[in-house]
């Protein structure tokens, strides 16, 4: 991977390259704990944060288990409705990888 800045996609199906179904799980995971982490900070249930993005809670709950991908546009949404920060995103995209590497 390239360490140039320019060339971080946010499209995880990029950044793996083996075993796609455990890591993209992997990184889901991470960005779902995300999700979750900020959604109870501001004291919203999955039930409002749903309705904020129109969708259901239990889409909510799928996103925060890592077991539904996410779209750029849902991931933009959320990250201004729970105001977090692009570089949170990042970071956690990147821990992963970092992690995923050193294990394996």
């Amino acid at each position: 991977m390239n360490n140039n800045s320019n060339n971080l996609f946010f499209d995880k199906n990029l950044l793996i390259e083996n075993d796609h179904t455990s890591r993209n799980q992997n990184v889901d995971e991470a960005l779902g704990y995300l999700i979750k982490k900020h959604r109870k900070k501001q004291g919203l249930t999955g039930v409002e944060l749903g309705k904020m993005l129109n969708i259901s809670q239990q889409q909510i709950s799928r996103y925060e288990r890592g077991v539904n991908n996410f779209s750029i546009d849902r991931i933009i949404d959320i990250l201004l409705i729970l105001n977090i920060s692009q570089e949170d995103l990042v970071k956690v995209i990147i821990d992963e990888i970092m992690h995923r590497s050193v294990f394996n």
